[in-house]
């Protein structure tokens, strides 16, 4: 088995992001491949440069987020490739090379949400994925196929994928969004429908901790970090997030200490 590591290359604006994250995983793996899923439609110059290989999905630039996720790592899964999936927003902040050695299917953390109340779930057909079982799809390792074919086909053809889109977005038409690109998308489709994949097909589950592979700055903790206390920082993006290194800046002075070592690690040159 073929073991590589894949984000997302989807635009300048999001360029610096992907840098800190491929910066950060070849702090401490120098010899895996890395994969960058883009659109087939848009040409990325300054991602091409970076020299790695792009696995090309048919969503609409403005509909990123919603689908060329599991149509991509289906596509790595096809060439044989188990997956350290890990969101463009995110920095590795430890080696976490050993868990290309797990077994189970899928390897992820729990979606917490934004606080108890709201954490996310999510309910098609005769499935619902319950909140404290829903998993953070900006975090996982797959080394599973069922899943992801059944995603990827839902992400690929229009009649399912409209039919998960209305469930999450019943005030939102399908149609509107497809004809009018001036409308940011960012939501949590993928996530449920990657969710609904694994769970309809039993995939088996290993549970990562989220406070130390998936860790969020909404926590709200970071006086209390100390280098070696987390392994994935996954800051919140989106297409207005500001720039990656103002988001760390508010850092020197909560812990001068870490930020340095953020810095050490990702690399946040201006």
């Amino acid at each position: 088995m073929k073991e590589c590591y894949a984000t997302l290359g989807l635009d300048d604006k999001f360029l610096d992001y992907t840098k800190h994250l491929i910066n950060s995983i070849r702090h401490f793996d120098k010899d895996r491949e890395i994969f960058l899923f883009t659109c087939d439609d848009i040409e990325i110059p300054t991602v091409t440069t970076l020299k790695y290989n792009f696995i090309k999905t048919p969503a609409k630039p403005h509909l990123y987020i919603n689908r060329n996720k599991p149509i991509g790592i289906n596509k790595l899964r096809a060439e044989g490739y188990k997956i350290w999936y890990l969101d463009s927003d995110c920095i590795v902040l430890d080696d976490i090379s050993s868990h290309f050695e797990n077994k189970e299917d899928i390897t992820a953390c729990v979606d917490w949400g934004w606080n108890e109340v709201n954490r996310p779930s999510y309910t098609m057909d005769d499935l619902t994925v319950k909140k404290g079982e829903y998993l953070n799809a900006g975090v996982m390792l797959i080394n599973d196929d069922k899943a992801f074919e059944y995603s990827s086909r839902f992400c690929t053809e229009d009649k399912l994928y409209k039919k998960a889109w209305d469930i999450r977005n019943p005030t939102l038409s399908w149609e509107k969004i497809v004809n009018d690109p001036t409308i940011q998308c960012h939501n949590l489709m993928e996530q449920d429908l990657t969710n609904w994949a694994i769970y309809k097909t039993k995939s088996s589950i290993n549970y990562l901790d989220s406070k130390v592979y998936n860790y969020h700055g909404h926590m709200g903790d970071y006086e209390k970090l100390k280098e070696g206390m987390l392994k994935i920082l996954h800051w919140s993006g989106g297409p207005d997030a500001p720039a990656i290194w103002n988001r760390i800046e508010f850092l020197k002075d909560w812990n001068e200490e870490y930020y340095d070592y953020l810095n050490n690690i990702a690399k946040f040159e201006k």
